[in-house]
């Protein structure tokens, strides 16, 4: 039997943890008919609510699942990171605790990896968010698709299946990294189905603007030769 791993990082999701569970529950019951199981990693960035004490309460009686909680705040794309340590499957994948990505995207993702594809990717078709979020997201597209990666979604990613065989690139990777634009550095060709990201059930984002300029930062340095002809 194939195995994927999905891992889950979490801030502040409290309210959304019980039907997370559930969406979990349906995607095991689903991919299972197709001899495909589940790993699945919760790891909780220093929460001050009780997102980690539901979490607890709610996926402990899950076969093959682990729970990490950071000491402190250091966000989701460095708590993927941190977890990738804990993968034994022979593909993975991030979710976000949200639900803002259907379960069903998420079970075509697998079903396509099983079929043969390396890499697949949900590129967005639509986003249902608030004018702020869209034209920053724009902006932040414009400049990645003109500055870095020619070649990446016009509307962007977040959550994409990657064969194991390409995992220790990603463990081993710098600190300061984003996965989306890491597949592209790789010269990875991944092959893409378009979705619509669906409005946020409960809560509010936590990523905000210092976060979202922080991480253009981490990513400029990162993956763009400009700072090294500049320095």
């Amino acid at each position: 039997m194939s195995k994927v791993t999905i891992i889950i990082p979490t801030y502040f999701n409290q309210k959304s943890i019980s039907a997370l569970k559930e969406d979990i529950l349906e995607l095991k019951s689903k991919i299972k008919k197709e001899n495909i199981d589940l790993q699945i990693i919760l790891i909780d960035d220093d929460s001050k609510d009780n997102t980690f004490e539901i979490i607890k309460e709610n996926f402990l009686d899950i076969e093959d699942v682990i729970l990490l909680k950071n000491s402190k705040n250091i966000g989701s794309w460095k708590s993927i990171k941190s977890a990738l340590k804990y993968v034994n499957g022979d593909a993975f994948m991030f979710l976000a605790a949200d639900r803002q990505d259907p379960i069903e995207v998420v079970s075509q993702l697998i079903f396509e990896w099983k079929k043969g594809e390396n890499i697949v990717i949900a590129e967005r078709k639509n986003r249902v968010d608030t004018f702020m979020s869209k034209a920053f997201a724009n902006l932040f597209l414009f400049i990645v698709r003109n500055f870095f990666f020619e070649k990446f979604p016009k509307n962007g990613f977040d959550i994409s299946i990657i064969d194991s065989k390409y995992l220790e690139f990603f463990r081993q990777s710098s600190g300061n990294y984003y996965i989306p634009f890491h597949i592209f550095w790789l010269g990875l060709k991944p092959k893409s189905i378009e979705y619509i990201r669906e409005k946020r059930d409960h809560g509010k984002s936590r990523f905000t603007f210092k976060k979202k300029l922080d991480l253009v930062f981490d990513i400029f340095f990162s993956y763009s030769k400009i700072p090294v002809r500049i320095f």
